[in-house]
């Protein structure tokens, strides 16, 4: 399968299944929470895929993603379950994007070979 643009992207589709499951839970939360834990999970969740082309962002929204989770058991506005399927899918993702960052990453030989041709 040829990749044509970012949304073919297993990492981009990932990471648009997990805001769209993000945005379903919190629309559960207390009222209260509205411009809170809810907009800030929103937020992190949509900036995943939103950036993938900034993998390092998106890394970092991963990472508030997954904090926020447990936050969020902790506080009783999800269940265990649930954190637990969020945080395994948020980590699923960030695995994938350190694999593309490596992967995007010159080799030490690379990286001497183009200083050597300069």
């Amino acid at each position: 399968m040829s990749i044509l643009n970012y949304r073919d992207l297993k990492i981009w589709q990932l990471g648009k299944q997990l805001a769209v499951e993000i945005y379903r839970c919190t629309g559960t939360f207390p009222s209260a929470e509205t411009f809170g834990m809810s907009s800030q999970m929103r937020r992190a969740a949509v900036s995943i895929p939103s950036n993938i082309r900034y993998l390092y962002f998106a890394l970092a929204s991963c990472a508030e993603l997954e904090t926020q989770s447990e936050l969020a058991f902790e506080l009783g506005y999800v269940g265990e379950s649930w954190k637990t399927d969020c945080v395994e899918m948020t980590n699923h993702e960030s695995r994938m994007i350190r694999k593309l960052i490596a992967q995007m990453q010159p080799t030490r030989r690379e990286a001497r070979g183009t200083r050597h041709a300069e």
